[in-house]
């Protein structure tokens, strides 16, 4: 009996453990800064650059959906990290929030918040979202679209 509860208390102990997440990318055009900062859940990481402008991260312990503070320069953008995501990003420093493009697991949402961002603060006047502009693959409610 007492095996058999020591073998459950086990089984109960145990917690999977989150999958990994990875995100990494390209900063065409930048500057001799050598890092990224990145907030993920208050937390403040640094990302090493290479002469190339490439980086790569990998987060073994993101447990749930969490936005995200990509910083580098005097430039930021925020995107969303969701475990097992396998993100890469595309930038150029000179076009920052026009030109920045996902793909890989995770790349819809995050594309949809670079553009919605970039619309907001440089699109219509007015800050509305042009029904144009989300990406392939984003279904609106039909009372968006009429």
């Amino acid at each position: 009996m007492f095996l058999l509860f020591t073998l459950a208390l086990g089984l109960v102990a145990q917690t999977p453990n989150p999958p990994l997440t990875t995100f990494r990318g390209h900063i065409e055009n930048a500057l001799a800064t050598d890092s990224i900062r990145l907030t993920v859940a208050f937390k403040d990481t640094i990302i090493a650059v290479d002469k190339r402008g490439d980086f790569f991260w990998k987060l073994t312990s993101l447990k749930q959906s969490t936005p995200t503070k990509f910083e580098y320069g005097n430039k930021q953008t925020q995107l969303y990290l969701t475990p097992g995501d396998q993100l890469v990003m595309r930038v150029d420093y000179k076009h920052f929030s026009q030109s920045i493009v996902y793909r890989g697991r995770g790349c819809k949402v995050n594309d949809y918040l670079a553009q919605s961002d970039y619309t907001f603060e440089y699109g219509q006047p007015t800050g509305a979202l042009r029904l144009g502009s989300f990406p392939k693959g984003v279904v609106l409610p039909k009372s968006w679209t009429g």
